[in-house]
């Protein structure tokens, strides 16, 4: 005596079958994908820092930067935007009005190790930017209002972007 395949489900699909441990797969969403996997044991970077609350900014400085003269950006004189700063600033050839910091040592870290190492990482008190134009960009609505598109928005906010327009050279410390 033989046993009847099992009936169709409504939409003319057989049940599913169950795991090896007896147990139902899970079900399909509304539109038929299955749920979000939980996501594996990421490591998350620590948040952004207000620097006005740290009172600090850290840069990986290059080769020809030192506390000694100060900081001071490529092209004092230049008129580029903050947004193509964010998305070319660290490439040889751009030369902008601004210099880039993070609010993050740990950022700072990161930055220096990426860029083999640049020449060190140095801190500015945030009174010594106090005279300068500060673009927080660990400020979304900073964030909104000077940079165009997502690439921009994402670099200056995973690396915790603090852009600074000074007049004069801005003095640092090494870390």
């Amino acid at each position: 005596k033989g046993t009847l395949p099992p009936k169709p489900t409504e939409k003319g699909t057989l049940p599913p079958k169950p795991t090896e441990k007896g147990t139902l797969p899970p079900k399909p969403t509304e539109k038929g994908t299955l749920p979000p996997k939980r996501a594996k044991n990421r490591q998350t970077k620590p948040p952004c820092q207000d620097y006005l609350t740290t009172h600090l900014l850290y840069r990986v400085i290059r080769p020809d930067e030192n506390c000694l003269d100060g900081l001071v950006a490529k092209n004092p004189h230049a008129t580029k935007t903050v947004s193509s700063h964010v998305t070319s600033g660290s490439g040889e050839t751009y030369k902008s009005q601004f210099i880039s910091f993070t609010s993050n040592l740990d950022r700072a870290n990161t930055a220096k190790e990426k860029y083999r190492g640049g020449s060190g990482i140095v801190k500015v008190k945030s009174t010594a930017v106090r005279y300068c134009q500060v673009y927080d960009l660990t400020n979304k609505d900073v964030r909104e209002e000077n940079l165009s598109g997502a690439t921009a928005r994402n670099f200056a906010l995973s690396s915790c972007e603090v852009v600074v327009h000074c007049r004069k050279a801005i003095p640092c410390e090494k870390v």
